[in-house]
């Protein structure tokens, strides 16, 4: 846990939650004459929270183990299959069927597989950098998005 309080960058914590204080707090004020709208209120909350809980636990893992090929590769399966998923057992909102709906809450598994997108991506051109400028790796990397465009 000591090492967790000494490698915490206060500065950007500070301001995360400094943000999270003033837009709660709009939200509360917008939404306090109307009862009805406090929902998004309460729901904004939980989110915070969830917010607040994967912040601790991805602080507490070490970056570099995403440095491997083999646990990015399973983790592009895993959002493969998570947005087949969302295909066949996934919520129509507006028209989209892109959306996860668990207890009133909605969830659109498509964002952190931007980011995992991100980090597959980063991974394959440090590998491949002294000769990222051939046709054959921009062919590669434009299959790492097909896969996730079908």
């Amino acid at each position: 846990m000591d090492w967790f309080l000494k490698k915490t960058d206060w500065y950007l914590t500070g301001a995360v939650a400094l943000l999270l204080l003033l837009s709660s707090s709009i939200l509360y004020s917008l939404s306090v004459n109307n009862p009805d709208n406090l929902s998004w209120f309460y729901r904004q909350l939980v989110w915070i929270g969830v917010g607040i809980v994967c912040f601790i636990v991805f602080s507490l893992i070490d970056y570099r183990v995403f440095n491997q090929g083999a646990i990015l590769a399973f983790l592009y399966t895993g959002g493969f299959l998570t947005l087949l998923a969302v295909l066949i057992f996934g919520t129509t909102i507006s028209g989209n069927r892109a959306w996860f709906s668990f207890f009133g809450f909605t969830f659109q598994p498509v964002e952190p597989i931007k980011l995992l997108l991100v980090m597959l991506l980063a991974y394959y051109f440090s590998e491949k950098n002294i000769e990222i400028w051939r046709t054959r790796h921009i062919l590669i990397s434009a299959g790492f998005l097909l896969g996730f465009l079908f």
